[in-house]
């Protein structure tokens, strides 16, 4: 059974640096050779969460039964690949938490997370955004793309069903 953390990181206080899984070598004279390693590598977010006395107790809890785990993977909600909160598989960094600061009854705590990429968006065909992407690069406007799936909408639910 996978822990799931209770606490997500505060919105304003996370960065990612993105794994996109492309090597590239630097050349004299021209542009870098890129090439595709490995996809799914996990990509570092430093995150910190603000939380009253009572949540920081329970955050510090949950860090030493991670921990007794031996480190495995627990889900947090995050927002990475899109502008939703989405549940990921995380590890923490080990020896990366901190505590910030500490103001009255509030305590800021802040670390490294190892967060594995959702296996829907390393798949080509299961990636809503990188089609929606490959549609706006052959097409160039929004408005065109809405049309064409209003107009496919319209095929399958009025225009198919009666013939």
């Amino acid at each position: 059974m996978t822990m799931k953390c209770p606490f997500s990181p505060a919105q304003a206080g996370y960065s990612a640096g993105f794994q996109d899984g492309v090597l590239s070598v630097v050349l004299d004279g021209g542009p870098p050779r890129a090439r595709l390693d490995v996809q799914g590598a996990p990509m570092p977010v430093s995150a910190t969460w603000v939380l009253t006395g009572s949540e920081y107790d329970v955050f510090q809890g949950f860090l030493r039964v991670w921990a007794r785990t031996g480190g495995s993977p627990v889900e947090m909600d995050l927002i990475l690949d899109t502008s939703s909160l989405e549940t990921y598989q995380v590890m923490f960094e080990p020896k990366s938490f901190r505590l910030v600061s500490k103001q009255g009854g509030v305590l800021t705590v802040s670390g490294t997370l190892l967060v594995l990429p959702l296996d829907k968006y390393l798949d080509a065909e299961s990636d809503p955004y990188g089609n929606l992407a490959e549609l706006y690069a052959l097409y160039g406007s929004w408005e065109v793309i809405a049309q064409i799936f209003a107009d496919l909408a319209l095929l399958a639910n009025e225009d198919l069903p009666h013939a």
